[in-house]
């Protein structure tokens, strides 16, 4: 639980001072790509098992 806390507000000082200095954090193209992939993966399998559940 510590971990996972330690990391948390890593992140909240990671991201408090990039924003303090004026700059925003983009993700890379490929993140978003990957993402995209991911949703589309899910909603894939969404729609496959409520078409086969279907009499």
């Amino acid at each position: 639980m510590r971990k996972v806390l330690a990391a948390v507000s890593l992140l909240a000082v990671s991201a408090s001072s990039a924003w303090a200095q004026g700059s925003q954090v983009v993700p890379e193209p490929a993140s978003m790509a990957l993402l995209g992939a991911g949703l589309a993966a899910v909603g894939f399998v969404a729609w496959r098992r409520s078409k086969s559940k279907k009499p």
